[in-house]
């Protein structure tokens, strides 16, 4: 006989935090339907010596209101920091609108005493803005202002950090709260659109910011491109790919980044994935690398992305790589690419 509690409640994850004070939280998952309004998830956390009341910590929800709103939301809250978002479609105006919001206490011994402030906004319009007779259209817009808070680029052991904060940290999304920590005097503004075709944004699209750092100077160019085409001769099938961009330009330390993710597939017939990565010291003329590719392994502590993968009509699967540097390249340790 099933168990009426577990359909609604089911426990996530639990975890104790062997610090003073003694504390055990756990994560909860609900499927409670209030009409309405939905609740999601929640955290509870619980101070085990000293013992004291429990606290509700994290909290999301989300909102249907049939041909009117639909959004949903959470708020999370930590011992010196509170963050949420929220996203919120107007159904009749086909317009959606989401935004997130943290603020940190930043203790002395980290830099402070300081308050960090993180904003971020996207406005998605019902309607695409012509970019005159290119096909293109602008969607929406984004934006973000950050006070005492950087990218957290925390254990991210790669070469291009940036493209791997985020594709893996950020999911994609530069305004995603959740990869932003608090650090003094760290600073980030960020102005971005969302570009598609006029059809509607199904065939191609792209969310694009252009991120300012401080100190540093340093620029960002990311960029996230989805690509969807339906093709005619395949009754079933048809073309997807994602492609992850990030430029980075540094003047604080004179150097330039550029990587880049491709993940293509027209299923059944072919599956691609290309990892690109460039690098250029602009104090040093001979220190560079492009790497279209590359073995696997580590050069100078560093994580390499791994080589060029395709898989064709499932019987030929090959990896490969081109690695082109102005300084060396890190010693051929026998790998060779498998081929089937």
């Amino acid at each position: 006989m099933p168990d009426p509690l577990g359909q609604i409640l089911q426990v996530l994850g639990a975890r104790i935090a062997r610090t003073n004070p003694l504390t055990f939280e756990i994560d909860l998952g609900f499927a409670i339907d209030l009409g309405v309004v939905t609740i999601e998830r929640a955290r509870m956390r619980l101070p085990v010596s000293p013992l004291g009341p429990p606290e509700l910590t994290a909290f999301a929800a989300s909102i249907s209101v049939p041909s009117t709103i639909e959004g949903r939301g959470y708020l999370e809250i930590n011992n010196r920091e509170f963050k949420g978002q929220i996203d919120v479609s107007l159904v009749p105006l086909k317009l959606r609108l989401a935004a997130g919001l943290g603020i940190a206490d930043i203790p002395a011994s980290k830099g402070g005493p300081a308050t960090g402030v993180i904003i971020t906004l996207e406005l998605e319009l019902p309607v695409a803005i012509p970019l005159a007779q290119s096909g293109f259209g602008i969607y929406g817009f984004l934006g973000l202002f950050a006070m005492h808070y950087a990218r957290d680029e925390t254990g991210i052991n790669s070469l291009t950090p940036a493209l791997a904060w985020l594709k893996d940290r950020a999911k994609g999304d530069p305004t995603n709260i959740d990869a932003w920590k608090p650090e003094i005097n760290k600073w980030g503004f960020g102005l971005g659109a969302i570009l598609g075709t006029m059809e509607g944004g199904i065939i191609f699209n792209v969310k694009g910011m252009v991120l300012l750092e401080l100190p540093g100077p340093r620029l960002l160019l990311i960029m996230r491109a989805n690509l969807l085409a339906v093709l005619p001769d395949l009754k079933d099938g048809e073309a997807e790919g994602t492609f992850l961009c990030v430029i980075d330009l540094d003047f604080g330390r004179g150097r330039l980044t550029i990587g880049m993710s491709i993940d293509f597939k027209i299923t059944p017939l072919i599956e691609i994935q290309i990892p690109v990565e460039a690098y250029f010291n602009l104090t040093q003329g001979n220190d560079w690398h492009v790497y279209l590719g590359t073995m696997p392994g580590e050069e100078v502590g560093m994580t390499l992305p791994g080589p060029i993968h395709a898989n064709i009509l499932q019987v030929f699967d090959g990896a490969g790589y081109v690695m082109i540097s102005g300084h060396g390249i890190p010693a051929y340790k026998g790998w060779m690419p498998s081929m089937a």
